[in-house]
């Protein structure tokens, strides 16, 4: 019995296969199958046309082609009018901004990473609930359900002020997340 399922699949499997072709199957015209294999031949077709093989790079810049090669990149050299004649130009090599690696050895030196300024952390922006027992609710209007009530006083981190009259919150003593109208928080202090 262990063996009769197994063997059951593998049958329909095989007989399947057999019954819509095999290795010589070819969809029928108008079918989805051939209208897909037919945009997929033509996307092929137009992508090769876009990006036609050229022998070298000598030849592409005497041809007039934009080509571009390992060289240092100067923009002083760049002409604001289209030139005759392309020339060949190299792109600088891209630096990492850091670089980390894993230690496995306990008495390896630390690595010190730099982080971008962009990537800073920013300042959290908190506030003060004005009225008291206000409902946060899961989304931001009066239709989403209410998560919790929060009282007067208590203290908030903004999450996202979209402008639309309501702000994403979250509750600094318990960690709750959820939407307030903007009117019943305090405003930024600048």
């Amino acid at each position: 019995m262990k063996l009769y399922v197994p063997a059951t699949f593998a049958f329909l499997f095989v007989a399947f296969y057999q019954l819509s072709g095999g290795s010589d199957y070819v969809p029928r015209d108008g079918s989805r199958q051939a209208e897909a294999q037919k945009q997929r031949v033509t996307r092929v077709a137009e992508a090769r046309s876009v990006i036609a093989p050229v022998a070298s790079t000598k030849n592409r810049a005497e041809a007039g082609e934009a080509v571009v090669t390992r060289a240092s990149l100067d923009l002083s050299s760049v002409a604001t009018s289209a030139p005759a004649k392309a020339e060949a130009v190299e792109l600088p090599k891209v630096q990492p901004i850091a670089r980390v690696t894993l230690l496995t050895d306990p008495v390896a030196a630390p690595v010190t990473v730099r982080a971008r300024p962009e990537m800073a952390p920013k300042a959290k922006d908190v506030r003060t609930i004005l009225k008291s027992r206000v409902n946060m609710r899961m989304g931001p209007g009066t239709s989403f359900n209410v998560l919790t009530k929060v009282d007067q006083g208590m203290e908030v981190e903004v999450l996202q002020e979209p402008g639309n009259g309501w702000m994403k919150l979250r509750i600094v003593e318990t960690g709750k997340v959820g939407w307030m109208s903007a009117g019943l928080v305090s405003a930024a202090a600048n």
